[in-house]
């Protein structure tokens, strides 16, 4: 899924022009498969869905981004028609936050790592954790996980 996402950031900072950049992340989508949609909405919105909901957004905001391009008689930012739409038709955003993308991630990652071991934290190891057990519930899959605590051995020897 971190490729996946990598490759999303890199298309959206990669093409400035709105068709390509539609083209580029429908190609991805050809490549990945449907589970693209949803790290699509992830990366801009910060949004969770499921992929069957995520595709049909996507083909949704496809189309409302034509109709306002058409009736402002200009293209608008893929970005734009997105915000609209979830603001005002989707209405999963009441007060949507614009920021860099580029700042958004890094402040993401240091919110998910430790600064001293750069292994994830407690906080994100829960909530990958909840991800995967919604995953795994709805999957109808069984879910493992392991935990080892190396530190009492560790503090023994020392």
């Amino acid at each position: 899924m971190q490729q996946i996402r990598q490759s999303v950031l890199t298309c959206l900072d990669k093409y400035k022009n709105e068709d390509r950049l539609v083209k580029e992340l429908n190609l991805i989508v050809d490549k990945e498969g449907q589970q693209v949609y949803p790290v699509i909405f992830d990366v801009l919105t910060d949004l969770l869905m499921d992929p069957p909901e995520a595709e049909q957004c996507w083909h949704e905001i496809i189309e409302h981004y034509d109709r306002l391009s058409e009736r402002l008689g200009r293209k608008v930012s893929l970005r734009t028609a997105i915000c609209d739409y979830f603001c005002s038709i989707h209405k999963s955003l009441e007060n949507p936050k614009v920021v860099e993308i580029h700042i958004f991630e890094r402040t993401v990652k240091a919110s998910r790592y430790d600064s001293l071991t750069g292994l994830f934290n407690r906080r994100y190891f829960l909530h990958r954790l909840k991800e995967e057990v919604a995953r795994a519930e709805r999957q109808r899959h069984h879910l493992s996980c392991m935990l080892l605590d190396h530190r009492s051995k560790m503090s023994k020897a020392i």
